[in-house]
Order: structure tokens, then sequence, then C-alpha cells
């Protein structure tokens, strides 16, 4: 069942985090502290990382390394032209991305910019991110209060819960 972005915000109480887990969880913030450290310096384009920062870290004035910047413009640009050669591909009607452990990740607002700049129509029919619901209620609250992330998506967003086993995992979908 999905639920609408209002109901998903009222209903959303995050769990407290086990120490299980809690290693894997924090790897977002660290990586989402590093796109936006990357592109402040120009090592990529994200002007969409630094909307996700919470205030404490928006703040901030602290710059990752040059290793770390670099790191990170590696991956993202790896990753990036990967879901590019997918998406361009000559029978890519039909394409879906699936992101598992999406977080904070910014890439379909850049791909979406990258291909309206270029005049290309977006290949994707279809975009979903899965996470920790913690990870997807934070994202849809950011979403759902920042116009430049909300507006791209159109009326065509849905957040779904979905429970399995003693986890719950939130999913943010876009059809395109």
């Amino acid at each position: 069942p999905y639920l609408t972005l209002p109901q998903l915000l009222a209903m959303h109480r995050p769990e407290p985090t086990s120490s299980a887990d809690a290693s894997v969880r924090s790897t977002d913030t660290d990586a989402l502290v590093s796109r936006a450290s990357a592109a402040s310096l120009g090592y990529l384009s994200d002007a969409f990382a630094p909307l996700f920062l919470p205030p404490s870290l928006r703040r901030s004035t602290e710059k990752r390394p040059p290793l770390i910047n670099i790191g990170t413009h590696a991956r993202t640009w790896a990753i990036d032209e990967l879901v590019a050669q997918f998406l361009a591909d000559a029978d890519s009607a039909g394409r879906q991305i699936l992101s598992l452990g999406a977080g904070t990740d910014t890439r379909m607002w850049r791909m979406l910019d990258k291909a309206k700049a270029e005049g290309r129509p977006w290949a994707c029919t279809r975009w979903v991110e899965v996470d920790f619901e913690e990870a997807t209620g934070a994202k849809a609250r950011t979403i759902s209060g920042k116009p430049v992330l909300r507006d791209p998506l159109g009326s065509n967003i849905k957040i779904g819960e979905r429970i399995s086993g003693q986890k719950t995992r939130t999913r943010v979908r876009r059809r395109c």
C-alpha cells in the first residue's frame, strides 16, 4: 500500500538505531558531507547535496581532505556514467532504476537536470529508492519542504511503507 507524502510525514517516528546497524546508517551522513565538500570545492557538480545537510552541518566550514574529495568525485562520476549508459541504451524504453540504500543520494535530480540542460528526454520510466525508514522519512521531509527538490517529481511521486519481518522499510518512488 502506498501513502501520500503528508500521511507518511505525519506517521513517521524513527525507530531507535540499534548498535548492530548504527555504523551502516551513519555512512549516509558521511557520504553526504563528502559530496557537499567535493561540490563546494569544484570537484563535482551537485547543487542538491547541501539541501539535505542538517542545519548544524550546513553551517560548518569543514572541508574534506583532497584525497576524500577526489574519491568522492571518482565514485560519483563512475556510478553516474553507469546509470547514464544504462538509460541511454537504444532499447531503453521502460528502463527503471532501483537504488538500494539510497539515503540522501541526489543522483536522480542531478541526472534530470543534466538531461534538461542538454535538451534530452529523460529515459527513465521509474526511479525507486529503498532505505531504512529513518533515512527515507528524513529525505521525504526535506523533499516536501524544498520546491527545487519537490517540483521536478511532479504529481507521480509515491511514498510507501512495506513491513518485512521485523524491519520497516520506506520506499520513495517516482514515475518518470
